[in-house]
């Protein structure tokens, strides 16, 4: 009699988006390690991220050609815009942390290591996540406007991928320098907020990765709630 697992995990179609130019490391490198990790999936495509071609565009194509689950081998970005094509479908968002952060990651508690990140794949480990929407985009991890939102627009490609996380430090310690103030209005159901302020983060987990989405510890990406954070100007 068939295992019913492996029969499952057989019928599958899996289509892998890599990044190529996220995080540190040499991409062939990379992509080889990752698909030698999950080279026992069956109906197993692999897709490269370009400059004219986003994560969100290859998922979408990989939905359109019957794929169950879509793996995204990327930084915070390329899971964001994977996940933008897979919302509110039935397609299951596999995660490699393979970027420079990885904060959604590492707020699920995917391991940094491939090879580790890749058996929970094989595994069908699987949960259900909230989302947002911010100015009509789906926000997986955080929005944010003031010093983190310009602390990331402002980090050079190359930089990160030369230093990884360190690159992160080092900015910070550089937008410190050109912080400004800024009037900020806020309002929840509960409460509302109206305030000078250098920075404003909502986020739908916290994570020791991210600079201010740092929160309670019950905040997870599956309890159906935000939190916001504002850093005060003193």
């Amino acid at each position: 009699m068939a295992d019913p697992l492996v029969s499952a995990i057989a019928a599958k179609s899996y289509h892998l988006i890599f990044n190529p130019i996220s995080g540190p490391g040499e991409p062939g490198a990379k992509l080889m390690e990752i698909q030698a990790a999950l080279e026992s999936l069956p109906n197993f495509t692999t897709h490269l991220t370009k400059p004219e071609v986003s994560a969100q565009d290859l998922a979408q194509q990989a939905v359109a050609a019957g794929a169950d689950v879509v793996i995204a081998a990327g930084g915070d970005g390329t899971v964001s815009g994977v996940a933008k094509a897979l919302v509110d479908t039935d397609v299951a968002l596999g995660i490699i942390p393979a970027g420079t952060a990885n904060a959604f990651a590492a707020a699920l508690q995917i391991p940094e290591s491939y090879r580790d990140a890749c058996e929970i794949i094989q595994a069908g480990h699987s949960q259900r996540l909230d989302t947002a929407r911010c100015n009509g985009e789906m926000m997986l991890l955080v929005a944010c406007i003031g010093f983190e939102s310009n602390l990331l627009n402002r980090m050079d490609r190359e930089e990160k991928s030369r230093l990884g996380k360190l690159a992160i430090v080092v900015n910070s310690f550089q937008e410190l320098e050109r912080i400004e103030q800024f009037e900020a209005q806020v309002h929840t159901d509960q409460e509302q907020w109206r305030e000078m302020t250098t920075a404003v983060t909502i986020a739908n987990t916290a994570t020791a990765s991210m600079v201010l989405a740092q929160g309670p510890p019950q905040n997870t990406a599956d309890d159906g709630t935000l939190r916001g954070c504002l850093r005060s100007p003193n």
